[in-house]
């Protein structure tokens, strides 16, 4: 059997089909391990865990204060959400969650029993929020409210799949 010289290589139409298989599988393959999505659920976990570990420190004080909330969050308008943080002002433009306070709330000068400062007998440091181009040291990226019945939410400021926030009912 003799083969033509028309009969070498691969048609057009082969390699288009194939390129179009393989746009396909690298399409599926890049939806089902999609790096930006992973990212944002990760630093959400971040998020999430900052918000526990904030909500857990804040109940230790106030359990060490015989079940009193520190003056500093007791004070604090009933409603009003105020981003954590030392700024004194502009903080109310930060937040896509909650409407907040143009003052910040410095967690860190909380004094809970025996006058313990919150930061860092409670928690060592104040964690920053994972976008750290938008979020500082004068503001965490992360919330406190308080309701009049002194039950505090915190809750991380902008997080990127879901609500983020922790209700402690005292």
């Amino acid at each position: 059997m003799k083969l033509s010289a028309l009969s070498k290589g691969f048609t057009f139409i082969e390699i288009f089909i194939t390129m179009g298989i393989l746009a396909i599988l690298a399409g599926i393959v890049f939806f089902v391990f999609n790096p930006v999505r992973g990212y944002q659920v990760a630093r959400d976990a971040e998020r999430m865990n900052v918000v526990i570990s904030l909500s857990e420190a804040l109940a230790q004080c106030i359990f060490d204060n015989n079940g009193k909330i520190p003056e500093a969050i007791a004070g604090m308008v009933d409603g009003a959400s105020y981003i954590i943080g030392s700024d004194t002002e502009g903080c109310e433009k930060n937040c896509s969650i909650v409407e907040t306070q143009s003052e910040c709330f410095d967690i860190s000068q909380v004094r809970c029993v025996l006058e313990k400062p919150f930061v860092p007998v409670y928690i060592s440091d104040l964690p920053i929020d994972p976008d750290t181009k938008k979020w500082s040291k004068e503001k965490i990226g992360y919330y406190i409210s308080k309701t009049s019945g002194n039950d505090i939410t915190l809750g991380a400021c902008n997080p990127e799949k879901s609500i983020i926030k922790v209700l402690k009912e005292f």
